[in-house]
């Protein structure tokens, strides 16, 4: 019996919208995770916490 191939799927392209004001904050977001173990983000209604932040961290997740 032959094992099932396994094929590698595209890498993931992640982008963050430069009009959302977090954008703005993005080096000093990702220095913050690196420095903290708890960050607090504050920031306006659709400022871009909700939806760009787990793409900001998401580069500590996948080396861990």
């Amino acid at each position: 019996m032959s094992s099932p191939s396994l094929t590698r799927s595209p890498r993931l392209q992640i982008e963050i919208p430069e009009s959302l004001p977090v954008s703005g904050k993005r080096q000093e977001i990702m220095d913050a995770i690196a420095a903290h173990q708890v960050v607090i983000v504050c920031g306006e209604t659709g400022s871009g916490k909700t939806t760009q932040l787990p793409k900001i961290a998401l580069p500590w997740d996948v080396a861990s």
